[in-house]
C-alpha cells in the first residue's frame, strides 16, 4: 500500500510488490509448515486451545513489524496535495460507480477475489482431507506451503517477464497452468494412501509454476482493489465450511469422518481451486484489456 511513495516507475512498483511477496511467502512458509505439527495430536484430531496462543503471539510479531515499516519507508515520491475548503467531499457511491465501469480496475481486482475465495475454501477443505482422507493432518501446512515456493522461484525474474511477455499475459498463462493442475487432481486416481499423495503433491507442484507468475504480479493493485480482497479473505474460509458441512463433514466427529465425507472432501479441494482459476483467466484474459502493447503506449 506504500509502493505509490516508494517509486512511480512500473517495472520497480512489480519488483517491490515481488519482495513484498516474498516476505509474506516467508513468514507464512514458517508458521505453516510449523503450526499443524503443533496443533494436531495423534490421532489427527485437532487441539484447538493452542490456537489462541498462537494467534497472540503472532499478533505481536505483526505489530510490531508494521510499526517498524510504518517509521522506515522513505517516500521518494513526494505529491503536493492542496487542500480546498469548498471541494466536494468524498462519495463512495461514485467513487464505486467509476471502479465498476474501470475494466482495467474491474480485472483485476475479479481475479485476486476469486483466487482469495477458492483459496481459502480449499485450505478449510484440505484440512479436513488430510484429516480423514489422508489420515496425517501434521504435513497439511507442508503440503499446503508448495504454492508459496512459485514466488522464490518466479522472483528473480519479474522484471524480465513483464518485459518480455507483459502482466496479463504473464498472469493469464499461469492461470492456465493452475487451471489444467486442477483438472487433473479432479481426474487422477488420487487414493487414500501414499501413492495418491504424491499425485496430489505432484499436482500442487505444477500449480505452484502457474500461480507463482501471478503471485509475483498481481499484488500492485489497491483501495477498493484492496478492500474487495479482505472480503475475499473472510468469503473464503466460511464458504469452504459450508460446503463441507453440506456434503457431510461432522465436526464432533474430528478426524473420524466417513469415507463417504473423506472422498468429498477430496474433489471440494480441487473443485473450489479449479473454479477460482477459472474466474481469474477469464479476469485477466478477457477483463482486463492493458496488454503489453497497450501499456506501452500509455
Amino acid at each position: 500500500s506504500r509502493l505509490s511513495l516508494i517509486s512511480d516507475d512500473p517495472i520497480q512498483r512489480a519488483q517491490l510488490s515481488t519482495f513484498r511477496s516474498i516476505g509474506s511467502m516467508g513468514g507464512a512458509l514458517l508458521t505453516g509448515m510449523l503450526i499443524p505439527v503443533i496443533i494436531y495430536d495423534n490421532q489427527n484430531n485437532l487441539r484447538g486451545e493452542q490456537m489462541f496462543v498462537i494467534a497472540l503471539i503472532m499478533g505481536v510479531i505483526g505489530l510490531i513489524c508494521f510499526r517498524f515499516m510504518v517509521t522506515n519507508t522513505k517516500v521518494r515520491v513526494d505529491t503536493t496535495i492542496t487542500l480546498k475548503e469548498d471541494a466536494p467531499k468524498f462519495n463512495i457511491v461514485k467513487a464505486f460507480n467509476n471502479f465498476i465501469h474501470n475494466r482495467p480496475a474491474v480485472g483485476a481486482t475479479l481475479a485476486p477475489i476469486a483466487t482469495f475465495i477458492g483459496m481459502y475454501g480449499a485450505s478449510t477443505a484440505g484440512q479436513i482431507l488430510f484429516q480423514a482422507y489422508f489420515k496425517n493432518a501434521k504435513i497439511s501446512g507442508l503440503v499446503g506451503m508448495i504454492s508459496y515456493f512459485g514466488v522464490f522461484i518466479f522472483s528473480p525474474f519479474v522484471s524480465r517477464i513483464v518485459k518480455r511477455f507483459g502482466k496479463k499475459e504473464a498472469v493469464t498463462f499461469g492461470s492456465v497452468v493452475c487451471a489444467l493442475a486442477y483438472v487433473l487432481m479432479l481426474v487422477l486416481p488420487i487414493t487414500p494412501d501414499s501413492r495418491g499423495l504424491g499425485l496430489y503433491v505432484l499436482c500442487q507442484v505444477i500449480a505452484m509454476l502457474g500461480g507463482g507468475i501471478g503471485s509475483c504480479l498481481s499484488l500492485s493493485t489497491y483501495a477498493l482493489h484492496s478492500f474487495f480482497r479482505k472480503l475475499a479473505q473472510g468469503i473464503g474460509p466460511s464458504l469452504g465450511l459450508v460446503l463441507a458441512t453440506k456434503l457431510g463433514y461432522d465436526a464432533s466427529l474430528k478426524a473420524a469422518q466417513t469415507i463417504e465425507v473423506a472422498t468429498r472432501m477430496r474433489y471440494l479441494v480441487p473443485v473450489m481451486y479449479l473454479g477460482s482459476y477459472i474466474v481469474m483467466i477469464i479476469a485477466y484474459g478477457v477483463v482486463f484489456n492493458l496488454d503489453k502493447k497497450t501499456l506501452a503506449q500509455m
